[in-house]
């Protein structure tokens, strides 16, 4: 480095001398000063690596195992409930369908399902009239538990319901609507009531959600209003 007229030629050590026993001999400034940046960076990468070190731990270790036991007998006790759940469906549709004026057996209804009942008028009365209405009955039920379910994770509040809503109240108005004014409209009676309740099934639960956003209220006390 050369030196300028007043200024004698500086070194590193004379420049930073607390510096110079750790970073060797004479070095050009831009070499210092980069050697000094450098060493935050090398702290950050120990005090990452002791984390790295802290986080596989035994007790860690031992506390992931612990909970991946845990979520693994939870999934195992859902697919048990799921398949309790399956089968006594099946069991239950199947004496539903048995159950009736004319009383059919287990055994003939399984073989009706399969195809192999030798009697043709018990597959007229099992495909023709029961299990269409068990099977309508099986899609509602669980179109109900889905929306119930629905309510519920939206609002937050494990009393949520058509009811508590105002949703049944709707359509229940809407299908006594169509009943005393049946003959005034122009849609048959059989297909105006389901259509009606529909709709004012809708125009109840736009209502009670235009209410709830208008006033900003809580989620909680949407089913205030459905009530109201």
């Amino acid at each position: 480095m050369a030196s300028t007229p007043g200024h004698p030629m500086q070194t590193a050590s004379q420049i930073c001398p607390r510096q110079f026993t750790a970073i060797g001999p004479v070095t050009p400034l831009r070499q210092l000063h980069e050697r000094l940046l450098a060493r935050p960076t090398q702290r950050f990468g120990d005090a990452t690596s002791a984390i790295s070190a802290q986080r596989v731990s035994p007790s860690n270790q031992g506390r992931r195992a612990s909970i991946a036991s845990t979520y693994a007998s939870m999934a195992r006790r859902r697919i048990a409930v799921l398949v309790i759940g399956c089968v006594c469906l099946l069991a239950t549709l199947i004496l539903d369908v048995a159950t009736g004026p004319a009383f059919l057996s287990v055994p003939d209804v399984a073989r009706s399902f399969f195809g192999l009942a030798q009697d043709r008028t018990v597959d007229a009365i099992v495909w023709s009239i029961r299990l269409p209405i068990a099977l309508m009955a099986l899609v509602v039920g669980a179109a109900l538990g889905l929306s119930g379910a629905i309510m519920q994770t939206i609002l937050n509040n494990p009393l949520a319901s058509s009811y508590t809503l105002g949703v049944s109240a709707g359509a229940g108005f809407g299908a006594a609507f169509v009943i005393v004014l049946g003959a005034a409209l122009p849609i048959p009676e059989a297909h105006a009531i389901p259509l009606m309740s529909f709709l004012f099934a809708c125009v109840a639960c736009a209502g009670v959600y235009g209410i709830g956003r208008a006033q900003a209220t809580q989620a909680k006390r949407n089913d205030m209003s459905g009530i109201a």
